[in-house]
């Protein structure tokens, strides 16, 4: 069994491709860059977007400052932490929990399958369980028929 090949015939031109011509194409083209703030507009006034230093408030909100570090009281403080013994609690521990014990693959048994595929009687009723009287309850009396 042989190669079979059909002949092939180019498509016919629709018209010019971009290699015949002697432009530079697209590459004249300057698109704004995806970086960055957008270069800004000659006839546009625009506030600068950037400082060089530290904005300083004015000389009379300097009593508005944060509080020193002698306003804290570092009494029985380290720079780890409390100074001290280790403190302890008179209180017991939670036992760790139990993880949910999950079924091995010993544990499933087909037999018990056959009540939930095939019918079967209800298990379970909806209504109230009533409890019959007690001899001697407090029951209403019976009552009687008429009869005349």
């Amino acid at each position: 069994m042989g190669v079979r090949q059909n002949p092939w015939t180019p498509t016919k031109r629709r018209g010019p491709i971009a290699a015949e011509s002697s432009s530079p194409g697209p590459a004249v083209v300057s698109l704004p860059s995806l970086i960055g703030k957008p270069p800004q507009e000659s006839r546009r006034v625009r506030a600068p977007a950037f400082t060089f230093g530290q904005k300083l408030e004015p000389p009379g909100l300097i009593s508005k400052a944060g509080p020193g570090p002698a306003t804290y009281n570092t009494e029985g403080m380290t720079a780890k932490g409390r100074a001290g013994a280790p403190s302890v609690s008179l209180h017991g521990r939670w036992p760790p929990p139990r993880v949910a014990p999950t079924p091995a693959p010993c544990d499933y048994e087909p037999i018990k399958a056959v009540r939930v595929v095939y019918d079967h009687a209800p298990a379970f009723s909806i209504g109230l369980r009533v409890k019959p009287p007690k001899p001697g309850g407090k029951t209403p009396g019976l009552v009687k028929a008429h009869t005349m």
